[in-house]
């Protein structure tokens, strides 16, 4: 037997094992008996032979973070067992959390590791002469990133090479959005579904893919749906709206949508407060399925709202629709009864309002630059006291199947015509002058009370004929 030694204690630099001493031991029996002291061996005999890393043990730590698109997280190694003696060395390494994103990412993994020198005197230790696996691990999350702004020109939403920081903001990662003047901001769908707390556009966002939802203010100067749904519980706000397809779905809290040309509308609306349409040209559905759903609707455009053959269907409980030169054709199916605060048309434009299953009553005045005015509930029809209905060279035609209260009707030039089939025609202020007008037919199943039926203010009689038909009793 003997004793030996590695030429060095260091993986780096042992490579040679040397005999320092041997010592030999009788052997055998009978013939193979043999005395040790009968012999000799001289130490000094060599081998090649090399000393291993020691594998070490560590524990891992690393702390939540905040979104920025990527998966590197912050890692600290603290060696628990394994190093020989005093010895120390030091360990750091790269990690990474299972996801990018904030939904999803809980835990953090060690891709790899690096050990260093460490300690002094008899604490000192080669970092080579030890080895730490990585795959360490520990629970961490990403926290939602509270804003990010677009840093590009031109582009896809889902390209984070246009976002600050790379911070893409897609799903949830991302709580407010801002995209500066100039831009031009495609959501395509390579974006996939994405929400929002708020989003602040001053240049233009089109809307191209999958679904946008935005809880809070959505204020884009301008808005091009194209395809996609842009979905939203906060208000809604573009100077300039284009639709092509797609869909505005939800429950926006305020609908506030302008455009310079056309507002085409291929997407019904709705809202639970109030939508504002405004256009410098028309307000025009592409058919019955586009239907503005919300309590209170204010139209206004130049050139027209709706059209005879595409009425603009609505189910609201306050409406105010005004033109400059076009026409408005309105069907309202509301839930509730109806106040009209005002409808007014330019020009020889024609004025149609059809209402479905519930009263209506006039606020405001409807007027007509010189075209005919159709106005048509199921029910009950009102008129303020200090409301008019006119048209300087149209008609008038007023029909209802409940009680029609009338203030102030005026065609001058025109008929007027005054119907209902289940109720009475009555003044909302008894004594007032009620009709104007160059004709003038009246039908009630019920009582006709009208205090005066004038083409001026001053005269009891109309220009031209009078017809009535009543089952009831008469009083003018």
């Amino acid at each position: 037997t003997g004793t030996a030694s590695f030429n060095s204690k260091d993986v780096l630099t042992a490579n040679l094992v040397t005999v320092d001493s041997t010592e030999l031991a009788d052997a055998g029996t009978g013939d193979t008996a043999g005395l040790a002291s009968n012999y000799s061996l001289v130490a000094g005999e060599t081998v090649a032979a090399n000393i291993t890393a020691k594998a070490l043990t560590a524990t891992l730590a690393a702390p939540n973070k905040t979104y920025d698109g990527t998966t590197t997280a912050s890692s600290t190694l603290t060696i628990t067992s394994g190093l020989v003696g005093t010895e120390t060395v030091s360990a750091t390494g790269t990690a990474s959390f299972n996801t990018k994103d904030v939904l999803t990412a809980n835990l953090v993994t060690v891709d790899s590791t690096a050990l260093a020198d460490a300690g002094t005197g008899s604490t000192a230790g080669l970092a080579s002469n030890y080895s730490l696996v990585a795959g360490e691990t520990v629970a961490a999350n990403i926290t939602q990133l509270s804003s990010v702004t677009w840093s590009g020109t031109s582009g896809n939403w889902s390209d984070a090479a246009n976002w600050a920081g790379g911070a893409l903001p897609d799903l949830a990662n991302v709580a407010a959005v801002v995209i500066p003047a100039g831009s031009n901001v495609n959501f395509d769908a390579s974006a996939g579904d994405v929400d929002l707390s708020s989003l602040s556009s001053q240049g233009t966002l089109t809307m191209a893919g999958r679904q946008l939802t935005v809880t809070g203010s959505l204020q884009t100067s301008a808005l091009r749906l194209n395809a996609g749904t842009l979905n939203g519980t906060g208000d809604l706000t573009s100077a300039d709206f284009s639709q092509t397809g797609g869909n505005l779905a939800g429950t926006f809290a305020n609908l506030n949508l302008g455009s310079p040309g056309n507002l085409n509308l291929s997407s019904s609306l709705t809202a639970m407060q109030s939508i504002v349409l405004k256009s410098n040209a028309a307000i025009l559905a592409s058919g019955p399925q586009v239907v503005l759903t919300a309590p209170s609707v204010v139209l206004g455009a130049d050139s027209g709202v709706g059209s005879p053959a595409t009425p603009l269907q609505l189910n609201t409980q306050a409406l105010l629709a005004t033109t400059k030169t076009g026409g408005i054709d309105l069907v309202n199916s509301p839930t509730g009864a109806v106040s009209l605060t005002g409808l007014s048309t330019g020009n020889a434009a024609n004025l149609s309002y059809s209402q479905n299953g519930q009263a209506l009553k006039i606020m405001g005045n409807i007027t007509s630059g010189g075209g005919d005015i159709l106005i048509d509930p199921p029910t009950d029809l009102s008129m303020n006291p200090d409301t008019t209905v006119s048209t300087e060279g149209g008609n008038i035609d007023l029909q209802a199947s409940g009680n029609v209260v009338l203030a102030k009707v005026s065609a001058p030039a025109g008929s007027v015509s005054i119907s209902t089939t289940g109720g009475k025609i009555s003044s909302a202020t008894p004594g007032a002058n009620n009709v104007t007008a160059d004709k003038l037919t009246l039908a009630s199943t019920g009582s006709v009370e009208l205090a005066y039926l004038a083409n001026t203010v001053d005269t009891t009689s109309v220009d031209g004929p009078v017809t009535l038909s009543t089952t009831g009793s008469t009083s003018l």
